[in-house]
Parts: structure tokens; C-alpha cells; sequence
């Protein structure tokens, strides 16, 4: 059974970096307090008034099969709240899928926002939040592509030029 405290999981690296963050007493205070301002004691929200309104968005559940706190009813549950939902279920994984089985979850995570042409005609027909998502993922890499690109170009023109200027 795999589990966060299992640390064969993690590198040498991923400790020592877990024992820096964690060793700072002062850095903790703004998590902290977030939690602290978090309405945790109201529980108007469970509460069912009117019709529930889907959010415009699509998840994805990444769930754990040896996870003891989610159930099939709070997965159906969560599904009604978003346009589209989709669940993964993480074998040998318990309740925090994306550390015990990191690789794992990274293919599900691919293969659910991943497109397979993602020019603009492609993406016309896909919702504002996939879209939204695609492009927050293409555009840094699209900007660095132009970039490069730029520099190779303008370096084989100088190469030409100089290679002009000697022959």
C-alpha cells in the first residue's frame, strides 16, 4: 500500500526541500491565517435552496482506490456542480493520488486537457475553460518558439553576411 508517508515515493531532493519549507516557523503564519478567515462553521452552503446551478467549467476527479474518505456518493455529488466531469480512478493510490502515484496522475491530467490540433478552428468548437486552459499551456511555449526562432534566423542572416563579406 502506497501512502504520503511512504517515503520510498520521493527523491532526496523532494525531502530535503519538504524539510526547508516546513523548518520555517514565520513562513507559516500566512497559511495559517488564510485558514483561519475560511467560513469552516457555516454551514448555510450544504444546505439546498432552489435549483443548483452547474459552473461553466470542465473537472477532472482524480481518485484514489484505496482512498477511505471518497465515496462513490460525494463523486456523483461533485459531477452536478460542473458541465462536464470526468473521474479517474488512481489504482494503488490512497487519498492523495498526485504524490503516491505522480506519473500516474500526470498522464490523466495530459489526456484530459490535451487536444490534438490546437489551431484556432480546432479549438472553436471547444468550451471557453478548455480553451482558456489550452492556451495558458501553448502560448508561453508558442512565445519561446517565436523567440528562438528569431535568434536562429537572425544568426544564419549574420552568418551569410559575414560568409558574403569574406568570400
Amino acid at each position: 500500500s502506497s501512502s504520503v508517508t511512504d517515503l520510498t515515493n520521493y527523491s532526496n531532493f523532494d525531502k530535503e526541500a519538504y524539510k526547508y519549507t516546513f523548518s520555517r516557523t514565520a513562513d507559516w503564519q500566512g497559511p495559517i491565517n488564510y485558514f483561519r478567515n475560511l467560513p469552516l462553521g457555516d454551514t448555510s452552503v450544504l444546505r439546498e435552496e432552489g435549483p443548483k446551478q452547474s459552473i461553466p467549467v470542465e473537472a477532472l476527479l482524480l481518485v484514489g482506490n484505496m482512498d477511505p474518505e471518497v465515496s462513490l456518493e460525494l463523486v456523483s455529488q461533485s459531477a452536478e456542480y460542473v458541465d462536464r466531469f470526468a473521474m479517474q480512478i488512481v489504482n494503488g493510490a490512497g487519498h492523495n493520488p498526485h504524490q503516491e502515484q505522480a506519473n500516474v496522475v500526470n498522464k490523466h491530467i495530459t489526456k484530459f486537457i490535451k487536444v490534438p490540433d490546437i489551431t484556432e478552428e480546432a479549438n472553436s468548437d471547444l468550451p471557453k475553460a478548455r480553451q482558456a486552459l489550452i492556451n495558458s499551456y501553448t502560448a508561453p511555449v508558442g512565445k519561446m518558439y517565436n523567440s528562438s526562432a528569431n535568434i536562429v534566423n537572425t544568426s544564419i542572416k549574420l552568418v551569410q553576411q559575414h560568409l558574403q563579406h569574406t568570400y
